[in-house]
């Protein structure tokens, strides 16, 4: 009888560490639990045993947990009991005395967990690892734990020496058979939201009935679909400027559920969406309060500087610090040449200077990637030239601002004190990812 796996929770364990992982409020819609988890404890030893209790039962004194364990350390193997403990004790997992960004590997399989007729049995299998002909494995290992409640929550924490650490991650899943299979309940419709040639669709998956294992998400019109495991759910290839409602259906290995009502109706666009756009005369340009739901940014110019200096002083956020880095590649039609500086105060792009022919122009463009991310550095990607009937060059060049904040201005101020002379145009996009 085919069974399968449909993923409840997953927690992955940030730079603080965590003391303990908790999956509460646990559906009673499946047949059986799997716990799934790759670990590693803040503790000087290891392996490290892992503690596990169901429905908070964790004080001393309430013995209602036992097990029987085959393990395994170096070139001895053993098997042991334990009866009347207050937690399940059997997961290994890997201390910090282990090889560096080594973490265990372990599972928990919990049978019949929604009855309230019989103890709960249940499954483990564990292994740590280093790089030592010393370490432990463990399982099969059989439990029990001597109580007929329904399980609705599992707590899983390190034997009191250690938080788990950053990248550790447990995933809790439901198990249905084939006998259990119906298709599901409709979803609840949430509110669509238009992006580029495309849509994003919100839901919630409905309360009772047979669990879905996936989702379909349907635009009228046109009849596109898109499959997700949870909600929002991404549909692409909509055609820009035609108004789209959608409806989300719920699927298992019985079939398709029934639809959703429909969503809102939105309209999706082209792929960059225009922020803003400067003319400048003086000085300087500036985009000031760019907002941060976008996933890239690009600006498109053309320019020319009043005085014989081709380049555009770039800064983020008027940070004035030697806080930038550059590089270059460029070529004049006779000769190239590449270069790059550190610590500077500024990046830079390139423009037409006063020495060339009245009207000539040069023209640019921009990348700025993840400007919003908060967890890096900010790298700048140019491409310019400027064509002067017989001189000019074209550049490829780039830059690092050394800061992760998110990017909210952006300065260009034209070299030597010059000035942008009139029909400088800098025109800011936004791109949705």
């Amino acid at each position: 009888m085919a069974s399968t796996l449909v993923a409840l929770q997953t927690v992955t364990v940030g730079a603080g560490g965590a003391a303990n992982i908790s999956f509460t409020n646990i559906p009673q819609t499946y047949t059986d639990l799997v716990v799934k988890w790759s670990a590693r404890a803040a503790g000087a030893y290891g392996p490290i045993e892992t503690e596990v209790t169901f429905n908070g039962d964790i004080s001393a004194g309430v013995f209602l947990y036992s097990q029987r364990n085959l393990s395994g350390y170096n070139s001895g193997a053993y098997s042991a009991s334990t009866t009347n403990s207050y937690r399940f004790n059997l997961q290994y997992a890997t201390g910090s005395s282990a090889t560096a960004n080594t973490f265990s590997n372990n599972e928990i399989y919990i049978p019949n967990y929604t009855s309230t007729t019989e103890f709960k049995s249940v499954s483990f299998e564990s292994v740590s690892e280093n790089n030592a002909t010393t370490e432990y494995i463990l399982g099969p290992a059989a439990g029990l734990w001597a109580k007929t409640d329904a399980i609705k929550s599992i707590v899983i924490q390190s034997n009191g020496v250690g938080n788990w650490v950053q990248y550790s991650t447990f995933t809790l899943y439901g198990v249905y058979k084939d006998a259990a299979e119906t298709t599901p309940a409709a979803p609840t419709i949430g509110t669509a939201t238009a992006g580029s040639q495309a849509a994003d669709v919100a839901f919630t998956p409905a309360g009772s009935g047979a669990p879905a294992s996936s989702y379909v998400v349907t635009s009228s019109p046109g009849g596109l679909t898109a499959t997700g495991a949870s909600s929002p759910i991404q549909i692409n290839g909509l055609t820009s400027g035609t108004a789209y409602t959608f409806t989300v259906r719920g699927q298992n290995p019985g079939g398709l559920g029934a639809a959703s009502a429909a969503s809102n109706s939105v309209t999706p666009y082209d792929g960059y969406e225009s922020i803003a756009t400067l003319y400048p005369t003086g000085a300087t340009a500036e985009f000031t309060s760019i907002p941060s739901t976008y996933t890239h940014l690009q600006i498109r110019y053309i320019g020319r500087n009043s005085v014989n200096n081709s380049v555009i002083l770039i800064r983020l956020n008027s940070d004035t610090g030697s806080n930038y880095s550059l590089h270059y590649l460029y070529g004049n039609g006779a000769s190239v040449a590449s270069g790059g500086a550190a610590s500077q105060t500024n990046m830079e792009a390139n423009m037409a200077v006063s020495t060339y022919s009245a009207n000539v122009f040069g023209s640019g463009v921009i990348d700025l990637l993840d400007y919003a991310n908060t967890n890096k550095y900010k790298t700048l990607r140019v491409l310019n030239g400027f064509d002067n009937n017989g001189s000019g060059q074209v550049t490829f060049s780039s830059g690092s601002w050394r800061n992760t904040n998110a990017v909210t201005s952006i300065t260009l101020i034209p070299n030597s004190s010059g000035n942008f002379v009139s029909g400088t145009v800098f025109e800011l996009y936004g791109i949705r990812g």
